[in-house]
């Protein structure tokens, strides 16, 4: 049986913030310092997290992303750039070995994507069209280099839910010893033509090639729901969906002093 999580609703805030936050509260877990944690939030301004071992100079343009006021910072996680605006964000903190979760990434992917899709059934996406993604969908060799993204929600990889075989949500997960750090978005609405803007390519072309196979692969909430989606209801579904899961039993929570601690000091380094 699964025991008590702790629930931190963060609202919006910084991407730096974010990022260290979620930094924090793996480094805390790790350290047996923290209980198994749901983290909800939002962004306070239009963001661009870029992987933890991606060459950013090379993918991101930053002059233009300092002009168009777009905030660029590195996650804790692996994988490509990601736009951040419209939508909610989970983070998942729990020792490896959760009941319920189990040790290994497949696992632990798989398990938390249930627990999402049982939200977003809360919220009225239909059960039947919702799919756990079991393996990569990639181009065809050929076309790999030529189709190659600097963006994350341009490709399908294990363990991300779509929608009618269209990807609504997208994870990375982090792992230390003792620990995991998975998060994620969950697009309620989108804006690939700017994040496009802010990607390199090598001309006008293959930018907007990267941007319809952008539209095309992925959907959002308010398209699959046909209506308008607000992140305080998605938020409300999410925490429903775990609550359902046996033994899950979400507890208002907040940072502790150690993770607070942890925060800023990785904001100060950032």
């Amino acid at each position: 049986m699964m025991g008590d999580w702790r629930l931190i609703r963060d609202g919006h805030q910084a991407g730096k913030v974010n990022m260290a936050v979620d930094h924090a509260l793996l480094m805390a877990c790790d350290s047996a310092e923290t209980t198994p944690t749901l983290r909800l939030y939002g962004w306070s301004q239009p963001t661009v997290t870029v992987g933890h071992s991606q060459n950013l100079e090379r993918d991101i343009d930053l002059e233009r992303a300092r002009r168009m006021r777009v905030e660029v910072v590195r996650r804790p996680t692996g994988g490509r750039a990601l736009w951040h605006g419209c939508e909610v964000t989970y983070s998942v903190v729990a020792p490896l070995g959760t009941p319920g979760l189990g040790h290994h990434l497949k696992d632990i992917f798989s398990a938390i994507s249930r627990w999402l899709i049982s939200g977003l059934t809360q919220l009225g996406v239909p059960e039947e069209a919702i799919t756990f993604q079991t393996g990569a969908r990639r181009p065809a060799e050929k076309n790999r280099e030529r189709n190659r993204s600097s963006a994350c929600f341009a490709e399908l990889h294990f363990g991300e839910i779509t929608v009618a075989g269209k990807k609504l949500v997208g994870s990375a997960q982090k792992r230390t010893r003792q620990a995991f750090l998975q998060h994620g978005s969950i697009l309620i609405g989108e804006d690939f033509d700017r994040f496009t803007r802010l990607c390199r390519y090598e001309d006008e072309t293959r930018r907007q090639e990267a941007c319809l196979r952008l539209r095309e692969g992925s959907t959002t909430l308010q398209q699959v729901l046909k209506s308008p989606v607000h992140f305080n209801q998605a938020v409300t579904a999410l925490i429903e969906g775990f609550n359902r899961q046996p033994g899950c039993r979400l507890q208002e929570g907040t940072l502790t002093p150690k993770e607070c601690a942890l925060r800023d000091a990785f904001l100060k380094g950032s």
